[in-house]
């Protein structure tokens, strides 16, 4: 409930103040000094109520296209042949998250470290993971939930991969990390 008022909140203040600029954008471009004469008023006060409407959305959209175009191009990668640790028993010793720069977003990616008990090292880094932009914070932050994206659910690239990479590669997790 109080994610919908401040949701209602921010469209009103955003809506007013993109009709604000319509409105001295075209009093500074009409003839005489009137603004009620003038034939692009209407468009003008539109388009102005959409744009500062839409500054709301824009970070996710960006977003959107900047994750999606993440994901195309990814998947989980592996620093040793894959087939090296294929009916081995691994244990976790290593887990970083790292951001992704220059996104509109707050886009993430998983690099774990795993042991075998020979003492081996193999490292496997996983797909991206999206946070919500602005709005997000916003409906999300009032109500205390994750800052999950507004305009798109699927903020994990590839996960149906990467909860049976186990499974596909044939190996075992012993121990992981607790977070």
């Amino acid at each position: 409930m109080i994610g919908i008022l401040l949701l209602i909140l921010h469209i009103i203040i955003f809506g007013a103040v993109g009709f604000v600029l319509g409105v001295a954008f075209e009093w500074q471009h009409a003839k005489q000094s009137t603004l009620l004469d003038c034939k692009k008023t209407k468009l003008y006060l539109f388009i102005s109520l959409i744009l500062g409407f839409g500054f709301m959305f824009f970070d996710e959209l960006i977003g959107l296209i900047q994750f999606e175009k993440l994901c195309n191009q990814s998947s989980i990668v592996f620093l040793h042949n894959p087939n090296e640790i294929k009916n081995k028993d691994l244990i976790e010793v290593r887990y970083k998250k790292s951001n992704v720069g220059f996104s509109f977003l707050e886009i993430y990616y998983y690099k774990r470290e795993y042991v075998d008990s020979h003492g081996e090292k193999y490292i496997i880094v996983y797909p991206y993971v999206a946070k919500g932009g602005w709005i997000s914070k916003v409906l999300n932050g009032a109500v205390g939930g994750e800052k999950t994206p507004f305009l798109f659910s699927n903020r994990y690239c590839n996960l149906h991969y990467i909860n049976s990479i186990d499974k596909l590669y044939n190996f075992n997790i012993v121990k992981e990390i607790d977070f």
